[in-house]
């Protein structure tokens, strides 16, 4: 198949392999490829990684500007809460805060990259307004994920889903893909302007 002669819908070509032995038979494989004409485009979608902490009388602060972006943003944002220090707090939880680098809260990661000017991943909740729209209205989504079949176990408390990834442009480097459960339906005390409020959702 030759990139620069293919058209709309499937195109379909043979791959030739030869071996420099002569006990080797060539191999000739069946190429289909299907091309979609027009720039391929998906609503990008910001992840938004925040760590916090039932301890942290600043968290709450950064659970209001959550808030407002998501107010603002709606679908366009998904938004994944890590404890650190608390009852909520789980060895996985901890994995990814050791992995980000966090040295103060509340913190959060954008898309896990560094921004531009910041020495770390995570960023202090001012910042957090500017980047997501900065984000959003500059940058696309270099892959698609659907994700279907999914099936939870009450009994074993397991989960199986299928996810097809689809890469939209060309990338390098090391992708891979983690799966998050979350809740919002935990009700604990948090500590907010030094006062422990409970309960608080």
């Amino acid at each position: 198949i030759s990139p620069t002669g293919m058209a709309d819908g499937d195109n379909t070509g043979s791959l030739t392999l030869t071996s420099s032995g002569a006990d080797v038979p060539t191999l000739s494989i069946e190429v289909q490829a299907f091309l979609k004409d027009g720039k391929v485009s998906v609503e990008k979608v910001v992840l938004v990684e925040e760590f916090t902490g039932a301890w942290c009388t600043f968290c709450p602060d950064g659970v209001r500007v959550l808030n407002e972006l998501v107010a603002e943003f709606g679908h366009k944002i998904a938004i994944v809460a890590y404890h650190n220090g608390d009852v909520m707090a789980t060895p996985e939880s901890n994995a990814v805060i050791q992995y980000i680098g966090i040295g103060g809260y509340p913190n959060a990661a954008f898309d896990r990259k560094l921004i531009p000017g910041q020495t770390n991943i995570g960023i202090t909740r001012s910042m957090w307004p500017a980047v997501t729209r900065d984000i959003i209205e500059n940058e696309v989504s270099i892959v698609e994920i659907e994700v279907s079949n999914k099936e939870y176990q009450t009994d074993s408390k397991e989960l199986s889903l299928t996810a097809d990834v689809t890469f939209l442009q060309g990338v390098a480097g090391d992708y891979r893909l983690m799966l998050v459960q979350t809740t919002n339906t935990r009700n604990w005390a948090q500590v907010n302007s030094g006062q422990w409020v409970f309960p608080y959702i």
